[in-house]
């Protein structure tokens, strides 16, 4: 069931007021479940509003355009009325009376009175109105339990009726109860676990929501960019076919469905929301599927083929085909500064012909377009055919090659000679493979050979840390993709992944500690990783320095102070290394069983009396690591570099 988006209001009813929320963390996808959401209320005619940020934001943005709707409903005349909304957004933010001055300033004389009581009211009283029929708030990872916590407080601050908050997805699914218990919300009436896989979980209706064509449109009245917002995003499988106990798939997806046809769906988005260049895939495990061949089939039939090429459709008609269409007043303004900066940009990076330029820009102020705060509907409407015509004329035409991104990984378990045939037919970059433990290593090193006999060069790595594992596993798998790398001329990239529980308290948190590992050699991984930006690069002097040559030399990283490993050149030139090595190789076995007791809690300044002349001596090393820090923050130069 594939349900068209183009017409809206195929059901009618009352119109109702939506808001979806995704809490303010940074995360790469859109929101797949959210875009499925607004599809199907639009279907049914309502009006729905996408919001992503903290209450703080939702709050300020709605005291700020009340108070502009407020002001501008009083049809007053005001001097240089251009400057008022920005001025207007400043006095709410800071309350400074010089800027209420120059609001005054610009106001005709018999309104100053009032335009002042209106200003001194949105910025001092003003209270968020219980404005929403209905909110649904998406959830990711449980570690983001707080920002979730927030989405939820704002939600019932502005919602008229709570029996109509919903919370779902991952975390959701994950820690029901702990949700319930901090928020007071009700387990399957406001808490969703699971899919959406069942028709009337919302309204009496027979609409199945996870089979809807998402809404991709909201994307555009965001400020926030997605990373992987390039692609349509879709599953061809549903579920897994093993049962991994660090893995919460079982628990979100418990029913593997091994094939779901995707390709009207993507004709739909294609017909409604333009041509996107990507196809990336959530599939958890596809090639468990018994109908392998005939997703790649499909894959290539879809226009994703090794010799495929994508030509970036006209945005600009795209924006104003969905400001016409959106019933939201919100919406409207989010449009607006959309196609604004869009047109400033085009302007200025593709219309390379300074006089031609000048012609567009002037078309622009002709046309009142060129002002933001002064930029309305029925302009950019009247004004579509001559911008239009530029648009088409200057936008970019290059072709592009297309990818297939499976990104959850593959089961290099399942990887065999047929198989990775037919990945390479597609033009897949990179093909990401799991590499979860060091039990899988005959199985992994099967998948990288079968990937390079068949030109598949291009890889990312996932390994998981901190679970079951050792911390010298990591190290090994690390190793065994710089030794396969030189073998097979191929370039693996690897993403270290640390392990955090699926459920309970444990959860909420990024705080975990593996049965194996302590707080110090996570926090030396992890700043490692945030010099590397998270990747281990493929280059073998790059591993080598950053994770060192041997066994030996990468302990010795772990437990060196954070400061020497994150800018290991400076100190390496300074002495302070070297020092710092010559002393922890001189201890004796009782000092560096004191010196670990202190360092493996990652807590440098919490040691008894008892403690050695020489492990006091030795601990001065992590003590001065945020003087270090404060005078090389800026320094960048100075970290590890290959």
């Amino acid at each position: 069931m594939n349900l068209m988006i183009l017409n809206y209001n195929t059901i009618s009813f009352n119109s109702r007021k939506i808001l979806l929320i995704e809490p303010n963390y940074k995360n790469k996808y859109p929101p797949l479940g959210l875009m499925k959401i607004s599809a199907y209320h639009k279907l049914l005619g309502d009006e729905v509003v996408f919001f992503k940020g903290n209450k703080n934001e939702y709050i300020f943005d709605e005291k700020y355009n009340s108070c502009v709707d407020k002001i501008n409903n009083l049809n007053i005349n005001f001097k240089e009325k251009y400057l008022l909304p920005s001025l207007i957004r400043n006095y709410l933010k800071y309350r400074h009376n010089d800027i209420l001055s120059d609001i005054l300033n610009l106001t005709p004389f018999d309104y100053i009175y009032t335009v002042e009581n209106n200003l001194r009211y949105f910025a001092h009283k003003f209270k968020p109105q219980k404005k929403w029929d209905r909110i649904y708030i998406t959830t990711l990872f449980t570690f983001y339990w707080k920002q979730i916590q927030k989405s939820i407080e704002l939600a019932k601050l502005i919602i008229k009726d709570s029996n109509q908050l919903y919370v779902g997805g991952v975390a959701a699914t994950l820690i029901p109860e702990i949700i319930s218990e901090e928020t007071g919300l009700i387990i399957g009436k406001n808490i969703i676990t699971g899919l959406l896989d069942k028709p009337g979980i919302f309204d009496d209706n027979n609409i199945i929501i996870d089979e809807i064509t998402p809404d991709y449109s909201i994307l555009e009245t965001l400020d926030y960019r997605y990373p992987l917002d390039t692609g349509f995003l879709s599953y061809m499988t549903k579920g897994c076919t093993r049962s991994c106990s660090f893995c919460a798939v079982p628990k979100l997806e418990p029913i593997y469905k091994n094939k779901i046809s995707i390709k009207n769906q993507i004709e739909n988005i294609r017909n409604s929301f333009g041509d996107r260049k990507d196809l990336i895939l959530m599939d958890n495990n596809v090639l468990g599927s018994p109908k392998f061949k005939e997703i790649v089939s499909e894959i290539l039939e879809m226009g994703f083929s090794k010799d495929s090429k994508f030509i970036e459709p006209n945005y600009f008609s795209i924006l104003v085909k969905h400001l016409k269409n959106d019933k939201s007043f919100y919406n409207k303004k989010k449009y607006l500064k959309k196609i604004y900066n869009y047109l400033f940009s085009f302007g200025n990076k593709r219309i390379r012909n300074v006089e031609k330029r000048l012609q567009f820009f002037q078309l622009l102020h002709d046309k009142k377009l060129d002002v933001l705060e002064a930029i309305n509907k029925e302009a950019v409407i009247s004004s579509f055919n001559d911008i239009y015509l530029f648009i088409e004329k200057y936008r970019n035409k290059a072709k592009k090659s297309r990818y297939v991104d499976f990104n959850q990984g593959i089961d290099c378990r399942y990887v065999d000679e047929e198989k990775m045939k037919l990945l390479s037919q597609l033009p897949i970059r990179p093909m990401r493979i799991a590499f979860d433990h060091l039990s899988l290593r005959k199985s992994y090193e099967n998948a990288i050979r079968l990937a390079a006999k068949y030109g598949i060069k291009e890889l990312s790595n996932y390994i998981l840390f901190n679970y079951k594992d050792k911390p010298e596993d990591l190290w090994q798998r690390l190793k065994i993709n710089i030794v396969l790398n030189i073998e097979l001329e191929t370039n693996i990239f690897s993403f270290p992944m640390k392990y955090i529980p699926l459920y309970g308290r444990d959860s909420l948190t990024r705080s975990y500690v593996g049965k194996y590992w302590n707080k110090k050699y996570l926090r030396a991984i992890q700043n490692i990783l945030n010099v590397l930006k998270g990747i281990c690069m493929p280059g073998k002097e790059f591993f080598e320095k950053a994770f060192g040559k041997t066994l030996e030399e990468y302990f010795d990283i772990l437990i060196m102070p954070e400061s020497y490993i994150i800018y290991r050149f400076h100190f390496e030139e300074n002495g302070k290394k070297n020092e710092w090595y010559y002393q922890y190789k001189n201890l004796n076995k009782h000092e560096l069983e004191q010196a670990k007791d202190i360092i493996f809690t990652n807590d440098f300044f919490s040691f008894n009396g008892h403690t050695s002349k020489a492990v006091v001596e030795f601990m001065k090393h992590y003590q001065k690591i945020w003087e270090y820090e404060e005078i090389l923050s800026n320094q960048s130069s100075l970290k590890i570099s290959m």
